[in-house]
């Protein structure tokens, strides 16, 4: 049985909304990813469908407040291949 913890990390990256604002728009365009807008209290927590999760829409989080994170899911495909076009960015994944 594969741990939780595991399957996790090949399917999420969890980035500072500051770090990612100049790569969004390209990792939406070149890949299958969801956006899932969070701030600090809720970086271990899972919210509720519709709360700050968007699909490439540019959308914030209901309240309008900048979000501190964001959480991009996808394939387990998709994010190593998000994460190491991130990395020749020069951005630090994990």
């Amino acid at each position: 049985m594969p741990d939780p913890a595991t399957l996790r990390d090949s399917t999420q990256i969890v980035i500072a909304a500051a770090v990612l604002e100049g790569f969004r728009d390209d990792l939406d365009e070149r890949f299958t990813l969801t956006f899932f807008e969070m701030d600090v209290g809720d970086r271990g927590t899972e919210g509720a469908a519709g709360d700050g999760a968007t699909s490439g829409d540019g959308a914030t989080p209901g309240d309008g407040a900048t979000p501190e994170y964001v959480r991009i899911i996808g394939s387990p495909v998709e994010i190593k291949a998000a994460s190491e076009f991130l990395s020749r960015q020069g951005v630090s994944v994990r």
